[in-house]
């Protein structure tokens, strides 16, 4: 079970062990983590009822709202915007994991409308200046009635796009602008509300969560607080792959419900023999313990 945790903990971005965790690839730079935690991001509607904002697998900036849109085709703004800031001091960073929560605002009576989401793997964010808000073309779709929302939660889980997504990246050089914007190696989500009452603040609150792993700027006094990096442990890298292949990017119902559903494939990947292929969670390079809320999943020798 310990193994079973410390997986979902690189895997699932909505429990709570997967703040403080680290990719357990044996990287030798000492860090520490930083987490977006459920922060708030409302979805407002317009003179047409209809909202848009894109979540980026960001550092610095997190989010981009539309400018305009003609028929179903949103042109978006050509500036990122910020979530929560970052620490200043950061050199390099890497993502964990990331997720985003979706929750109605609207009351049972004035919940019309759909929710649309897509997930794209760009490269660059220049493809994302202009998207469509009902195209089938993309990685990923999920259309759900606004009123399917009505007390039941709505989870998204971007996956990364390849070994990229593990890489350090460096934290000084991402850029707000849109066009210019590189993606670190994971999808990207469009949130569209469409069809829902009109000029409404937040019909759709999004609540983001982002873990990170950072590095600081050499000789920085933030150094004193960083840690050295877990074990490798290929049977959790191993383990994590195979849950994320199993496991779709969208989840109804409560935080518990998809905590329950990643532990599961955990140890049924677990028990299928992964960690007898490494000589057994021993020989693997550590076993994680959970520990408190302020230091999860991290290693003992």
């Amino acid at each position: 079970m310990m193994l079973a945790h410390a997986t979902c903990a690189v895997t699932n971005p909505f429990c709570p062990e997967a703040n403080g965790s680290k990719w357990p690839d044996g990287s030798f730079a000492r860090s520490v983590t930083w987490d977006i935690d459920g922060a708030p991001f409302d979805i407002a509607t317009g003179a047409g009822g209809i909202g848009n904002a894109i979540f980026l697998p960001g550092f610095k900036y997190h989010t981009n709202t539309f400018a305009s849109y003609t028929g179903d085709i949103f042109t978006n703004a050509t500036t990122n915007l910020a979530i929560a800031n970052p620490p200043s001091n950061a050199a390099r960073f890497r993502i964990t994991s990331w997720g985003i929560r979706l929750t109605c605002n609207l009351s049972a009576m004035t919940a019309a409308g759909v929710v649309r989401v897509r997930l794209f793997s760009p490269l660059t964010g220049n493809s994302l200046l202009n998207t469509s808000m009902t195209s089938q073309l993309a990685d990923e779709c999920e259309d759900v009635p606004i009123s399917r929302l009505i007390g039941k939660d709505v989870y998204i889980l971007p996956k990364p796009t390849g070994t990229d997504a593990r890489l350090f990246r460096d934290a000084t050089t991402e850029t707000a602008t849109m066009a210019s914007w590189v993606n670190p190696g994971w999808q990207v989500a469009q949130v569209t509300v469409s069809g829902a009452p009109v000029s409404v603040a937040g019909a759709i609150s999004a609540y983001v969560f982002y873990h990170y792993e950072i590095v600081f700027q050499d000789g920085d006094s933030s150094n004193a607080f960083a840690r050295p990096p877990p074990s490798a442990n290929p049977v959790v890298r191993e383990a994590s792959e195979g849950v994320l292949s199993r496991v779709g990017n969208f989840f109804e119902g409560a935080a518990e419900k998809v905590d329950n559903i990643f532990k599961s494939k955990a140890v049924k990947l677990l028990a299928s023999g992964i960690a007898a292929r490494y000589g057994g969670p021993q020989a693997a390079g550590s076993v994680y313990a959970i520990a408190d809320a302020h230091q999860n999943a991290r290693h003992v020798d």
